[in-house]
């Protein structure tokens, strides 16, 4: 959904929702190392929901005859859930009958329901200023703010910033050689958070000891020149 608020300003919302359900059944013979060689059934019950929410404001100027200026800025939501029920039965009574009710097992373990959930919040800003519709110089950056972090360490920012040039378009070249060629440089930034529950130690059947000063990961990555050329097949 789009709006144009003036002959330069839009206003654009997106918003969707990915929701699916995964049932699984695992049977572990008795022929098998595992379970003890005794056998055992698994019933497996996951509902995963993902909620996305973006708002952003986008703008396209030409500055002079010369320079051209895109800016978008905006605000995104994201969340999501993860719920799983199982049912653990071990020990199968009568081999070779797979019964999907547990009914042949011996022993029954329920309530295997961890429920997960992650909220972020970001805003995010990108920035693009052509010259001559051939030297283009972008900005970004977005900072999140997520859940599943400490309380008073839940921001992350990463930027990136490129600059790229069409050479072919200011230089003359035989362009039945080098129809198009592009120089293009950039670094950036990548952050993520951490998994849900990673700050504290929970009940759990295989407990982990887990670290509540976890911080975010942070990435910076380079790259140096990126050149490409598009040569006419036929001039080969």
């Amino acid at each position: 959904m789009n709006y144009k608020l003036t002959d330069w300003l839009t206003a654009n919302y997106k918003a969707g929702m990915n929701t699916y359900n995964d049932r699984r059944q695992t049977t572990i013979s008795n022929s098998s190392a595992g379970a003890g060689s005794l056998g055992a059934i698994l019933l497996d019950n996951i509902n995963f929901q993902e909620l996305e929410s973006n708002f952003f404001l986008s703008s396209n100027n030409k500055l002079s005859s010369l320079l051209d200026l895109t800016v978008t800025a905006g605000i995104n939501y994201n969340q999501r859930t993860t719920e799983r029920n199982a049912t653990l039965g071990s020990e199968i009574l009568f081999f070779g009958i797979d019964n999907i009710n547990l009914t042949n097992t011996q022993t029954k373990v329920s309530g295997i329901t961890p429920f997960q959930k992650r909220r972020i919040y970001g805003i995010y800003g990108d920035v693009t200023l052509g010259f001559k519709s051939s030297v283009f110089l972008n900005l970004t950056a977005r900072n999140d703010w997520s859940s599943t972090l400490p309380a008073n360490n839940r921001s992350f920012l990463y930027p990136s910033a490129s600059l790229s040039w069409n050479f072919t378009d200011d230089i003359k070249v035989n362009q039945n050689i080098l129809s198009a060629g592009k120089i293009r440089g950039s670094i950036s930034r990548v952050g993520r958070d951490a998994d849900p529950y990673s700050l504290f130690s929970i009940y759990n059947i295989n407990p982990q000891i887990v670290n509540p000063l976890v911080h975010r990961l942070v990435l910076v990555s380079f790259q140096e020149c990126t050149i490409r050329c598009i040569i006419r097949r036929n001039y080969l």
